[in-house]
């Protein structure tokens, strides 16, 4: 199972962007923190490969059907890309 906590700058989907995502695999006991806002900041070269990185690590736990995280609706249909896959341009 991979659970996941997201950081925004703020509630509203539309205005707000996500600084960090940590990720743990309950299977391997790995754990990660992908840190878009300090990538952002001294890093910006390295933006789209982080977002893969977490697109594929998201991708693969939906496949098992092991992602698990408590989201409020309104930021899951906003992390949401074709067919419940989380697409890079959402991050």
């Amino acid at each position: 199972m991979l659970a996941f906590d997201i950081e925004t700058t703020g509630l509203d989907p539309a205005s707000s962007v996500v600084t960090v995502v940590c990720t743990q695999d309950f299977h391997t006991g790995e754990r990660r923190a992908y840190e878009f806002g300090r990538v952002r900041a001294r890093e910006p070269q390295n933006v789209g490969l982080l977002e893969t990185e977490l697109v594929e690590a998201f991708d693969a736990a939906v496949q098992r059907r092991a992602l698990r995280h408590p989201l409020p609706a309104h930021h899951a249909e906003a992390l949401a890309g074709d067919h419940g896959r989380l697409a890079p341009q959402d991050l």
